[in-house]
C-alpha cells in the first residue's frame, strides 16, 4: 500500500493493529531485563458528581501503613472515574522504584485493559481513543522500566486502606482539600 500521506500511514497502522495481539504487545513494550521480588501497591480513583459542574475526581496509591510513597491527588480536566483510575496507575509508575518489579492491585478492569491489553491497538491508532492521553503516558512510563512490570491484578485485601485514602479527600464544590495525604 502507498504510504505517502498521513491518512495512508494511519490506515496502514490501523490494518497492522489487527494482527496477533501478543506480537503487538511484544513490539510495543521492550524486553524485560530481569525480575526481582515484587513491590506491591494498591491504587484507586473515584469521581463524585460525574458529568456535573460540581464534579470532583481524585486518585490515590497505597504502598502500606505509613508508606512514604502513599499519595493522593486531584484530577485536572475532564472529571470521570475511568480517568481517575488511569491517573492512579500513572501515580504508581511515577513513584515506583524502577529497579524493582511492580505488582499493582486495583478494582478497575478498564484501567488494567487500557494499560496492558489495549495499548498496542491504541498506539497503532495514534492514541485517538477515549483517555488516550493518559494511556499514552502509562505506556511510556511502563516502557521506561527495565524490570518485570506488567503485573496488574484485580482488588485485594488491602483495598480498604486505599479506599480510605481516597475518601479522606474532602470535596468542596470549588476545591478539593487533601485532609489526610499520607495516611
Amino acid at each position: 500500500l502507498p504510504d505517502s500521506s498521513d491518512l495512508e500511514k494511519l490506515f496502514i497502522a490501523t490494518l497492522e493493529s489487527g494482527k496477533d495481539d501478543a506480537k503487538k504487545l511484544r513490539n510495543l513494550f521492550d524486553a524485560i531485563s530481569s525480575v526481582t521480588p515484587s513491590v506491591k501497591v494498591v491504587v484507586h480513583g473515584t469521581c463524585i458528581n460525574a458529568g456535573k459542574v460540581t464534579a470532583a475526581a481524585a486518585a490515590a496509591t497505597y504502598w502500606g501503613p505509613d508508606g512514604r510513597l502513599n499519595t493522593s491527588t486531584r484530577l485536572s480536566g475532564q472529571q470521570t472515574s475511568p480517568r481517575t483510575e488511569l491517573l492512579a496507575v500513572i501515580l504508581v509508575l511515577q513513584r515506583a522504584p524502577t529497579f524493582k518489579s511492580l505488582e499493582i492491585h486495583m478494582r478497575s478492569q478498564y484501567a488494567i485493559r487500557s494499560a496492558v491489553y489495549y495499548a498496542a491497538n491504541n498506539d497503532a491508532c495514534g492514541w485517538r481513543n477515549t483517555n488516550g492521553d493518559l494511556s499514552k503516558v502509562i505506556v511510556s512510563l511502563i516502557k521506561g522500566r527495565t524490570i518485570s512490570r506488567r503485573k496488574m491484578l484485580p482488588q485485594t485485601r488491602t483495598w480498604r486502606h486505599c479506599t480510605r485514602l481516597v475518601t479522606s479527600l474532602y470535596v468542596d464544590q470549588q476545591d478539593l482539600v487533601v485532609a489526610c495525604k499520607n495516611n
